[in-house]
């Protein structure tokens, strides 16, 4: 079902272009355009949107025009478009929970927005998949296509190996206030500890697609990062759809599900991608210095699925994400 969008802003030109980007959209739909707080108001209560886009209104602040939507309208998802001199108001968007995104807007951006604001009620509707069967991994990444039904392999079967697998999630929508500082002193922490004289396997990934620092704070490379790992999954996607005689550029978003539902992954596949910390043996999956954003937020609505990794091999891994 595509979230419906109301885009809140005086500069037209921008509505206009942004409106021609989302046209052929699978996941948004723009239900109205407003200029000035009236026409927003006029708009929210004919439209019922399920996101708000605040582009800028003068003389209107809009963390609190925000609230006073939020009000009337408590079910509302909003997002802050920032020109570059804006961005210092970020902290406090994100406070109010409100996403912050950067002027010019891209398509992708707000689609993935709208993605991670579906309502609780929408998962209901959404058919339980089976479990999947994962294909065995051919030279050099690539898929063929007559084993995608192949039995799986060990280490996806349902079970897992002796061992705790731990989940540390450091999160808040406000910046400046010590994310960073304590997921690296956790993750550091717990990669130094040892369990039966084993040291503990730990993972730090960094989540925050566009201001993350966490490699930077270790004097860590920033390469190879998430996104050489979304470049080869969209490689292997494009391979696969190739050999099954389809055209990648024609390619259904439905049929991009199915192609990846059957894409192999397993934590052996994922380690090319981290880098170390000799010192400490943590592992840190970092993100992309710049532009990362936008460039994952296209592959996500391609293919508009999450998928969930069994990491380890026995030993317990801790996940610093924020």
């Amino acid at each position: 079902m595509k979230r419906r969008l109301l885009i809140v802003d005086d500069d037209r030109e921008a509505t206009r272009l942004l409106a021609n980007q989302l046209a052929g959209s699978q996941l948004i739909e723009i239900c109205g355009e407003a200029a000035s707080v009236d026409e927003a108001w006029a708009k929210l209560q004919q439209s019922r949107p399920d996101l708000v886009l605040l582009g800028g209104v003068k003389e209107t602040e809009r963390g609190v025009l925000c609230q006073q939507f939020r009000l009337a309208f408590p079910h509302l998802s909003f997002i802050a478009a920032c020109s570059a001199n804006e961005l210092v108001w970020e902290p406090f968007f994100r406070n109010l929970g409100i996403w912050v995104i950067a002027k010019p807007v891209q398509s992708g951006q707000v689609e993935a927005l709208a993605m991670m604001a579906q309502s609780p009620g929408l998962d209901a509707r959404i058919p339980a998949q089976p479990p999947q069967h994962f294909p065995k991994e051919q030279q050099g990444g690539m898929i063929d296509p007559q084993d995608q039904f192949a039995e799986p392999s060990p280490a996806f079967n349902g079970q897992t190996k002796a061992g705790i697998k731990h989940l540390i999630t450091v999160y808040g929508p406000k910046g400046g206030v010590g994310k960073t500082f304590i997921s690296r002193e956790l993750a550091i922490f717990f990669s130094t500890q040892k369990k039966e004289g084993r040291p503990l396997k730990v993972l730090a990934v960094d989540f925050n697609l566009d201001l993350g620092t966490f490699a930077t704070t270790l004097n860590l490379p920033r390469t190879p990062n998430l996104f050489t790992w979304v470049q080869d999954l969209d490689s292997q996607l494009h391979a696969f759809a190739q050999k099954r005689g389809l055209d990648p550029y024609a390619v259904r978003q439905k049929e991009w599900q199915e192609l990846a539902s059957v894409l192999p992954l397993s934590p052996q596949q994922i380690e090319k991608y981290v880098v170390e910390h000799t010192e400490s043996g943590l592992g840190v999956l970092t993100v992309a210095a710049q532009n990362f954003w936008q460039k994952f937020s296209r592959f996500l609505a391609k293919i508009s699925l999450v998928r969930r990794l069994e990491i380890g091999e026995g030993d317990r891994v801790d996940h610093p994400l924020f």
